[in-house]
C-alpha cells in the first residue's frame, strides 16, 4: 500500500538532507492504514472569505459581480488581465481569491505576489473609468517584508510617472513593495492569525468625471 520513493530527490535539496531521505521509508499512500482514524473537516477556506467580502458589501448596496476562478500562476499576467476586466466591465465590485505566483530574479527587492499583482495592474488601469484594485494576503504577509498587498487605481500609473519611475522596472526587479510604498499604497494589518489564500478586490465606479 506503500508509494514507493522517487526515483531522483530534488537537485536543491543540500547533501546532508540527501543521505537522510534516501534512508527514508517510503511514503504512504493515501490509502494506508495509517490514516484510518485520521479524518480532515475545512471549516472556512478562501471562498468562505470572498462570500462574507460580498455579503458586507451587498448590505451596502453594491452591485457584486459572480466571483472569478480561482487565482494561479503568473501575478503580473493575472494583475494586467484584472485591470482589463475593470476597465471593459460593468460598475460594481469585482472578487477574486487565490495565490499567485512571481519568478524572482536573481537580487529580488522588496516586493510581493500581491504587491506584484496589483503594480501589474496598474498600467491597464490607467485611463480608464474610475477603478481600484486591491490584493492583500489574508494571513497579513505578502513576501514577509512587513507588508499584506497592496493597492492601485486609475490614476497610479500617472503618479508612477509624476516620480520619474516605470513600474515595469521594478515588476523587473520583483521591488513592487518599494514603488508603492513610495505612493503610499502599501497595506500593512499586522498578523491576522488566520491564512485563506490572498484576498483580491476591484471595484469598477460609473464612467464620469474622476
Amino acid at each position: 500500500l506503500a508509494a514507493p520513493r522517487p526515483a531522483r530527490l530534488p537537485d536543491q535539496l543540500p547533501e546532508p538532507l540527501q543521505r537522510w531521505a534516501a534512508k527514508a521509508e517510503p511514503i504512504p499512500s493515501a490509502v494506508h492504514r495509517c490514516f484510518r482514524t485520521i479524518s480532515t473537516r475545512i471549516l472556512a477556506g478562501n471562498r468562505t472569505a470572498l462570500n462574507a467580502i460580498g455579503a458586507a458589501a451587498r448590505d451596502q448596496k453594491l452591485t457584486v459581480h459572480p466571483i472569478f476562478p480561482p487565482v494561479t500562476g503568473n501575478a503580473q499576467s493575472a494583475g494586467e488581465a484584472m485591470g482589463d476586466t475593470l476597465c471593459a466591465g460593468s460598475p460594481g465590485l469585482y472578487l477574486w481569491g487565490g495565490e499567485p505566483t512571481v519568478t524572482l530574479p536573481p537580487d529580488p527587492g522588496r516586493g510581493g505576489r500581491c504587491r506584484h499583482l496589483a503594480l501589474a495592474a496598474a498600467a491597464s488601469l490607467a485611463g480608464g473609468a474610475p477603478a481600484w484594485l486591491l490584493a492583500a494576503g489574508s494571513d497579513g504577509e505578502d513576501g514577509g517584508n512587513g507588508a499584506a498587498g497592496g493597492w492601485v487605481s486609475h490614476a497610479s500609473a500617472a503618479r508612477i510617472r509624476a516620480l520619474g519611475c516605470s513600474a515595469d522596472d521594478f515588476l523587473q526587479r520583483a521591488d513592487s513593495g518599494s514603488l508603492l510604498a513610495a505612493l503610499g499604497q502599501e497595506i500593512v494589518t499586522g498578523p491576522t492569525d488566520t491564512n485563506v489564500m490572498d484576498i483580491i478586490l476591484g471595484y469598477r465606479g460609473p464612467t464620469g468625471p474622476v
